[in-house]
């Protein structure tokens, strides 16, 4: 029943076009498969509030049954939690419900066709050039409208397009964490191996290794999920044998214990010699500490001031940019002026030239 609940939910904010697997729902029985027909076909109720009211009602009644001997105040945790979950889902379907205004769709649409027939003309007049007035004049019209087609695609998101948010996955995330409820050992009490180390200094000293141990191989007591799979076949021989193969760590006292601070000595035990140990005191852990901020500091100082520098040399990068691109319209200029001068060459004077490109070269500078 929470799955098909969970289903129709995403089905509702998605407009029903998209069909959601549910777990057994031909498992309920026929009066409450011909309520749900009817509330939904006949009636046109909203299917989510009918699969909430149901499960509301089976959790009254499991609690007067005493099937749930939950206190009340302790239960009632759990009707908020399922109204929040509806607000949630009103929330969402604000999104879907919520189109985007029509007279601001349309103005968005006259003005990208009047984009469409002045960019060309106004680049064209501006870029004399045969290829950069078709480049520029790409670039500017197929940003616009890229931006209005991504903006299309955002305003509703729940759907089967490749942009829209995964509503199956959803539902198959939410089916297996109600599947994981219905395994055999989901109440499984854990229990700590006999073979456990339940010792803080040896737990501690295996987290935290010494630079004595730093070159032997530690025992591994923090597994991930792929090695865990391997250990839970373990027969009680095998688990055995793997424990006496790992080196062992144990905390070695000292003769001084009673008279100095208290130093913690770890050694690695196994089928090599032991070797020697090394006391770390609690005065030599402060040095160190020390020493290990002072060297993070410097790491972070010289990352700051190349960071610094780079930053320098991008904004003399982007006025520079700036520069040339003022200076390009008065080069253009000057050009066409020396251009047309030039068919007037024969009947003007040298000196006339020679001022021509003393302007040309002012502008440039």
């Amino acid at each position: 029943l929470m799955s098909l609940c969970h289903g129709s939910a995403l089905e509702e904010i998605s407009g029903d076009v998209v069909e959601l697997a549910v777990i057994d729902v031909m498992g309920l029985d026929s009066q409450t498969l011909n309520h749900l027909w009817e509330c939904s076909e006949v009636h046109k109720f909203n299917r989510v509030e009918v699969c909430l009211h149901l499960l509301q009602t089976l959790i009254t009644k499991a609690l007067d049954d005493g099937v749930l001997k939950i206190p009340p105040p302790i239960l009632s945790r759990v009707y908020q939690t399922i109204s929040r979950g509806f607000v949630n889902l009103l929330n969402t379907k604000k999104i879907t419900d919520t189109k985007f205004p029509y007279p601001f769709a349309q103005i968005i649409a006259i003005f990208l066709l009047v984009h469409i027939l002045l960019t060309p003309a106004l680049i064209s007049a501006s870029v004399p050039s045969k290829v950069l007035a078709p480049l520029f004049t790409f670039l500017a019209v197929f940003g616009m409208f890229s931006l209005n087609f991504i903006s299309m695609e955002l305003e509703n998101p729940f759907g089967l397009d490749a942009n829209d948010l995964p509503l199956e996955h959803f539902q198959q995330e939410m089916n297996d964490c109600l599947l994981m409820l219905l395994h055999p050992n989901t109440d499984l009490v854990a229990e700590v191996d006999p073979s456990g180390k339940l010792d803080f200094n040896v737990l501690y000293s295996e987290i935290h290794p010494t630079e004595v141990q730093d070159g032997a191989k530690r025992s591994r007591r923090i597994w991930s999920v792929r090695e865990l799979a391997k250990v839970a076949n373990e027969t009680d021989q095998e688990r055995s044998a793997r424990a006496e193969s790992e080196p062992k760590v144990a905390v070695v006292p000292t003769t001084e214990e009673t008279q100095t601070p208290t130093a913690v000595v770890v050694a690695a035990t196994g089928s090599a010699e032991p070797a020697a140990s090394v006391p770390v005191k609690v005065e030599d852990i402060q040095p160190m500490l020390t020493k290990s901020i002072l060297e993070f500091n410097d790491c972070l100082r010289q990352w700051t001031g190349t960071l610094k520098t780079q930053m320098a040399d991008a904004n003399k990068a982007c006025k520079a940019l700036a520069t040339c691109s003022e200076r390009i319209p008065h080069l253009v200029k000057a050009a066409e002026a020396l251009a047309k001068d030039s068919n007037s060459l024969d009947t003007r004077s040298p000196n006339h030239w020679d001022a021509g490109l003393l302007d040309l070269t002012h502008i440039q500078l």
